[in-house]
């Protein structure tokens, strides 16, 4: 049996394996789950109780965390307490709204649960990435068969293993590499709709797949965040920020800071900002003591990168300042970050790093933040810093992304919608817009 191998970034070294999910088994989950509707009676219930399972396995999560992904044991523990907050979010929900009543002879609209969801989660996040779509569903009334990246199938399959009695009829997962494979799953009849957290590229053979039936999908994307910093800024705490922000989960978010625009005037005095920071992000082994963040993914992620900052200097960009490493990164996927200042267009400009590689690029008025912004079409955050950020953004109301930062980096949680624009995706995730997304209505009239 073909089975999905796991590498560790961190060493090299084989994790485990899991099996490839074989056809007939997945065609019967299909077939069982198609007119299944999760029972209001159930939802708070099952939701409490995955939440209060993975609590109870919160350092085995992390430890999968660290070894499979390469996140910090702070960044792992984190993302499972925040993995608990969609589900607890979720129940919250349910044990407030009123209940919906599917029978009714006077006439109305009524408010109904989507069907079978099938939900394709990355690999950045790979239990947060998982709850933070079963949650809503589960709210929403529909049961779920779960594709998770094959870079994070160990803790999904962990948590397949956690899942309390009561919430296996919900919850299936479906372990696939071959993108046929899943294109073939997204086209099943019994597949009601899609909801999916990826690159763009990945995302556009999702939504073509999609099309064929046709089925609504929900897309969150890759994003080319552009972090501004205007001449007002608290140039201190932008520079700490945007470090923070760069090297959490060594840049592989779609969330983390693409390009700075730094305006002319404090361009000088931020770069030294940045650079007396520096030395204290260090990148190594996210199983040792001293590092602040961990390797990117895989060897071809490092390549890719590498390539990428080529291309940049090529383009005439000139490298600010390297990062340090840790002593002990034998055999690990470790890069440290690197920052390019770039006075034109550049690769960057229209590629998603994801990963420790990041752009400054100076810039005199709000013209050229515009020029430079609309270079790219992965809008789904922007980091605006600066006493006048409120006011640039109110001067530029068709400045679309889906989350906007002012003066602060924490855009995201559980009981808000994040989501993007263009390339970037549609659709919403969090909070009830994340729910009314599995749901959908029917119009009742009697005569």
């Amino acid at each position: 049996m073909k089975r999905i191998a796991c590498i560790s970034p961190n060493d090299g070294r084989l994790l485990g394996s899991v099996p490839i999910s074989p056809h007939d088994e997945i065609a019967d989950a299909l077939e069982r789950m198609e007119q299944h509707i999760v029972d209001w009676e159930e939802r708070s219930a099952v939701l409490k109780s995955l939440s209060a399972a993975i609590r109870v396995a919160k350092e085995s999560f992390a430890q999968l965390i660290v070894d499979e992904v390469g996140k910090t044991w702070d960044e792992a523990r984190g993302e499972v307490d925040y993995a608990c907050t969609f589900l607890d979010a979720a129940a919250a929900w349910v044990d407030t709204a009123p209940h919906e009543h599917m029978e009714s002879s006077a006439g109305g609209v009524l408010s109904v649960p989507m069907g079978l969801a099938l939900l394709v989660t990355p690999y950045n996040d790979p239990l947060a990435g998982i709850t933070r779509k079963i949650a809503p569903a589960i709210a929403a009334g529909c049961p779920v068969i779960v594709k998770p990246s094959p870079l994070g199938v160990l803790c999904a399959q962990q948590l397949g293993a956690v899942l309390p009695p009561e919430t296996v009829p919900h919850v299936q997962f479906a372990f696939l590499d071959d993108p046929e494979d899943i294109a073939r799953l997204v086209r099943a009849r019994s597949v009601a709709m899609v909801s999916m957290t990826g690159s763009t590229a990945a995302g556009r053979a999702i939504a073509q797949a999609a099309a064929t039936r046709p089925i609504p999908v929900v897309l969150e994307l890759g994003g080319n965040c552009p972090f501004i910093v205007f001449p007002d800024s608290d140039l201190a705490k932008a520079a700490r920020d945007l470090l923070d922000r760069k090297v959490r989960a060594a840049g592989q978010a779609c969330s983390s800071v693409n390009r700075v625009l730094v305006h002319a005037e404090v361009h000088g005095r931020f770069c030294d900002e940045l650079s007396r920071r520096l030395p204290d992000n260090v990148c190594g082994r996210s199983d040792r003591e001293g590092v602040k963040y961990g390797p990117v993914r895989t060897s071809n992620a490092v390549a890719r990168l590498d390539a990428l900052e080529k291309r940049c200097v090529a383009d005439g960009a000139t490298l600010l300042a390297r990062g340090p490493l840790h002593a002990d990164v034998e055999g690990a996927s470790c890069r440290p970050l690197s920052i390019l200042v770039a006075h034109g267009p550049n690769a960057l400009d229209s590629e998603e790093t994801f990963g420790p590689l990041l752009m400054l690029q100076p810039v005199r008025d709000d013209a050229q933040i515009e020029v430079a912004l609309a270079r790219n079409r992965q809008n789904l955050v922007a980091y605006l810093y600066g006493a006048r950020a409120p006011g640039f953004l109110a001067s530029h109301p068709g400045l679309r992304f889906g989350s906007i930062g002012l003066n602060t980096t924490r855009i995201q949680g559980a009981d808000v919608p994040t989501g993007g624009f263009g390339d970037a995706g549609y659709g919403r995730e969090g909070g009830t817009w994340g729910i009314e997304a599995f749901r959908t209505t029917i119009n009742l009239r009697s005569g």
